[in-house]
Formats: C-alpha cells, sequence, structure tokens
C-alpha cells in the first residue's frame, strides 16, 4: 500500500513524538525498533514488526495516540488480529482503551467498512 505524502509526513511526526514518551526514549532497544520500522515504512511499505517487547508497532502506535499510522495499520489488515505478547489482548480492544473520542470514531467507521 502506497501512502500520499501528505500521510507521509504526519506519520513521521507521529513517530517523532512516539520516540519522545518516557517509557519508550528510554529504551534503546525499542528506540532502535521504532527507527526501523519507520525506515521500512518509508522504501518497503507497510508492515506491522513486532519489537523488542513482543508488542507490535500497532500496540506502540496506540501508546503514542498516532492516529494516522494507526488508521494505515488497520486499513492494510495486517495489524487487525494482532495479540499483545505481554498480555493476551487483540489489537482494537487495546487501541479503543487508549484511544481519543476522535480516533475510536474512526476506527470503528474504519471496522464497519471493512
Amino acid at each position: 500500500m502506497t501512502i500520499p505524502s501528505r500521510s507521509m509526513t504526519i506519520i513521521e511526526d507521529e513517530f517523532r513524538r512516539l520516540k519522545c514518551i518516557r517509557e519508550i526514549g528510554s529504551d534503546e532497544d525499542i528506540l532502535a525498533f521504532l527507527q526501523d520500522a519507520q525506515s521500512t515504512l518509508k522504501y518497503k511499505g507497510l508492515h506491522n514488526p513486532r519489537g523488542p517487547l513482543k508488542r507490535s508497532l500497532i500496540h506502540y502506535a496506540a501508546m503514542g495516540d498516532c492516529t494516522e499510522l494507526l488508521l494505515y495499520l488497520l486499513q492494510d489488515g495486517t495489524a487487525k488480529d494482532d495479540i499483545d505478547q505481554n498480555k493476551p489482548s487483540v489489537v482494537l480492544p487495546f487501541l479503543l482503551s487508549r484511544a481519543t473520542l476522535h480516533q475510536k470514531s474512526a476506527f470503528l467507521g474504519h471496522e464497519e467498512a471493512v
């Protein structure tokens, strides 16, 4: 899936914001994972890799309030049924528990369209 340049700019800002979260920014392994995921996104396209704490990119995106990245990961379908390996939970309930009202309507709107 090709991501339009406007969305890519938003996603790059979301990655920057994500790296500033205390629990993420203080862990070199997670930072390296996010850097690799961001580079891969630019050159190889969208996918949902699993990071050092057995959480996939969509879980970190939910932690960082990364709406644009989340929407593309859900739209692509690669992250739809992903499970957090630390606390067995499916992505959608995890996202909805952490999401803003705007994000919840976007996620639910996307799920209805699928």
